[in-house]
């Protein structure tokens, strides 16, 4: 059964923070590029439409639009077939 995939995740694990993070957000950071890790093993997830749009519009704040939609698009068609995007 695939496990729900917050935006959360995607954010903890891609962006690079501003300032320095304590050590409390290090874990947090390390824990979601360690499911961001299984997911590209093969792991199945399911994100939603609204999800993954939050996704892209706070990378697209940070990176600006190209960058963000082809950042988003190199992870998420590392592994297409372990994901379902329910809208």
């Amino acid at each position: 059964m695939a496990r729900f995939l917050d935006s959360s995740v995607f954010l903890h694990a891609y962006l690079r923070p501003k300032r320095r993070l304590r050590d409390v957000e290090r874990e947090v950071k390390r824990r979601a590029s360690a499911i961001i890790e299984r997911v590209e093993k093969g792991e199945e997830v399911v994100i939603s439409t609204i999800h993954l749009s939050e996704v892209l519009n706070i990378t697209e704040a940070r990176l600006g639009i190209e960058k963000a939609v082809s950042a988003l698009y190199r992870k998420i068609t590392v592994k297409l077939s372990n994901f379902e995007i329910n809208s």
